[in-house]
C-alpha cells in the first residue's frame, strides 16, 4: 500500500531440496488508462492529455535444488502509437528479466544468494533502486548481486552496469578528429544491517556512481560516493517509524558535487482487523541556488553542484501520484490516512505540501534532469511550489487481479506559478493488473 513504503533490504529465501527440476510459467498483463489537465507538457501546457498504457509480460521460472533461472519477455505500448494492426515496433519490446540465482540452501542460521543477469532490484526504502511496478515497462538492471543473512546481521553487495564502455570519434573546435574512450556508466552499493529488536533495525551503506563520457556528451564525467544509513522500528501497539539520511560527495565536470537528503516518517495503524491508520512523512533534498538567467539562455551558474541525485529509485511512491516532483531541490511534508474496510479493499488519501529547497534553484521534472516551465528564477525568494491531494482505492477481488482507481489534484503556489503559470492540474487513472 502506498502509505507503507518502508521495507527492509531484500531478504534471502530458503529453497527446498528438489529432486527434479520444476518449470513455472508466469504472465502479467497491465492496463493503465489515464487523463490529465494542465499537465504542463507538450506545445500547449494547459491542454488536456490522455493515454492508455498497456504491457504484457510472459516468462518462466526454472528451479533445481539451489539453482533458479528466470526469463521474462515483455511488450509495452500506448494505444494508437504502435504499427496499426501489424507487429509492434515499440523499443520496449524485448527482455525484461533474465538471470541465474544460486542460493537459498539454509544451513543453521546462515542464508544467502547470488544473482547475476538482468533483474529487478528492490533495495532498502526503494528511494534509490526500485522495480517501478507503476510504469508499464517497469525497471530492470544488468547486475550482479549477493545477499547474506547471518543470525540478526545481513550483508548485501551489488554492481550495476548502466551503459557499457565505448570508443567514439569527436570533432574538436579546430576541426581535427580524435578518438575518445568512454568509461561507461556504473553504480553499486554495499549494505550492512543488524536487527537489534523490533524497535530498532539499522542499515549502514555506501553507494557509488560513475558516469563516463559519451558521444553525445564527450565532456561528461561524474563520480560520487554516497554514504548513508537507515533506522526503522515497530512497536506492538501499531506504531512504527522510519528515518534515513545520505550524503553525496564527488565531482561533475571537474566541479565539486556536495548534496544530501534526509527523510523521516512515523505511522500508526489501529491494532484491530481492518483498522484505520495514519502516517506523517517529511523529506528534504538539497538543491543548487542558481545565478544565471534562463530567459537569456544562461546556465544555472552554481559553482558547486548541490542537486541531489535520486538514482533509479521510487518517485511518486513518496512524492505524489501526479509525478510532478523529482527527488532533488525539494521539501515535502506529507500526511496520509488509510483504512482497509475488508481484506480485499484498501483506501488511502494523502496530502503533500511541496517546496523548493533552494528558492532560486531548479524545479525538476520526475526524470531529475529536465525542468518545468522556465526552469528556475534567480530572483525568486518564495519556496512554496504547491499542494497536492491524492486518493486511491486498491481492490483485489480475485487472487490474480488487482484494480487501483485514483485521482490527484495539484494547486500551484507562488514559486510554481512563477515558473509555469497554470490553473490546478488534475489526474485520473485506472491501474489494473492480472498476474499469474
Amino acid at each position: 500500500m502506498a502509505t507503507t513504503p518502508a521495507i527492509a533490504a531484500e531478504p534471502g529465501r530458503t529453497v527446498p531440496d528438489q529432486a527434479h527440476a520444476t518449470f513455472t510459467p508466469t504472465l502479467r498483463l497491465l492496463l493503465r488508462p489515464e487523463a490529465r489537465t494542465n499537465a504542463g507538457v507538450g506545445r500547449d501546457p494547459a491542454a488536456d492529455a490522455w493515454a492508455v498504457h498497456e504491457s504484457v509480460r510472459v516468462g518462466v521460472t526454472a528451479r533445481y535444488r539451489a539453482l533458479t533461472a528466470v526469463g521474462q519477455l515483455q511488450d509495452v505500448r500506448a494505444w494508437g502509437h504502435g504499427n496499426g494492426t501489424g507487429f509492434s515496433n515499440n523499443p520496449f519490446t524485448g527482455l525484461h528479466q533474465g538471470y541465474v540465482e544460486v542460493g537459498g540452501g539454509q544451513s543453521g542460521r546462515v542464508d544467502g544468494w547470488l544473482r547475476v543477469g538482468r533483474q529487478e532490484i528492490v533495495y532498502g526504502s526503494r528511494r534509490h533502486f526500485h522495480r517501478a511496478p507503476w510504469h508499464p515497462a517497469g525497471q530492470a538492471f544488468d547486475a550482479a548481486r549477493g545477499h547474506l543473512d547471518f543470525w540478526r546481521a545481513s550483508l548485501e553487495l551489488s554492481y550495476v552496469l548502466l551503459d557499457a564502455p565505448e570508443t567514439f570519434d569527436v570533432i574538436r573546435d579546430d576541426g581535427t578528429q580524435v578518438e575518445v574512450r568512454g568509461d561507461g556508466d556504473h553504480v553499486g552499493y554495499a549494505d550492512v544491517g543488524y536487527d537489534f529488536h523490533d524497535l530498532l533495525q539499522i542499515h549502514v551503506a555506501t553507494i557509488f556512481q560513475w558516469l563516463g563520457s559519451t558521444q553525445g556528451d564527450p565532456s561528461r564525467e561524474r563520480f560520487f560516493v554516497m554514504p548513508g544509513g537507515r533506522v526503522t522500528g515497530t512497536a506492538g501497539s501499531g506504531l512504527s517509524y522510519d528515518a534515513e539520511g545520505w550524503l553525496q560527495r564527488g565531482t561533475e565536470r571537474s566541479v565539486d558535487l556536495q548534496s544530501w537528503m534526509a527523510a523521516a516518517s512515523i505511522a500508526y495503524k489501529a491494532p484491530i482487523e481492518h483498522g484505520p491508520g495514519a502516517r506523517v512523512h517529511y523529506e528534504i533534498l538539497s538543491g543548487s541556488a542558481c545565478a544565471g538567467d534562463p530567459d537569456a539562455d544562461e546556465p544555472c551558474g552554481n559553482d558547486v553542484h548541490r542537486d541531489f541525485d535520486q538514482l533509479d529509485g521510487a518517485r511518486h511512491l513518496y512524492r505524489g501520484w501526479m509525478d510532478l516532483m523529482a527527488g532533488s531541490n525539494l521539501r515535502d511534508l506529507a500526511v496520509s490516512a488509510f483504512v482497509s474496510p475488508s481484506a480485499q479493499l484498501d483506501f488511502v488519501a494523502t496530502y503533500h505540501f511541496f517546496q523548493l529547497h533552494a528558492a532560486s534553484g531548479r524545479w525538476f521534472r520526475i526524470d531529475g534532469e529536465s525542468t518545468w516551465g522556465r526552469g528556475w528564477d534567480p530572483t525568486n525568494t518564495n519556496h512554496n511550489l504547491g499542494h497536492e491531494i491524492d486518493v486511491q482505492l486498491d481492490y483485489r477481488p480475485l487472487e490474480y487481479l488487482r484494480i487501483r482507481p485514483g485521482y490527484a489534484v495539484f494547486v500551484r503556489s507562488a514559486a510554481a506559478r512563477n515558473l509555469l503559470p497554470l490553473p490546478p492540474a488534475h489526474f485520473v487513472y485506472l491501474w489494473g493488473v492480472v498476474n499469474f
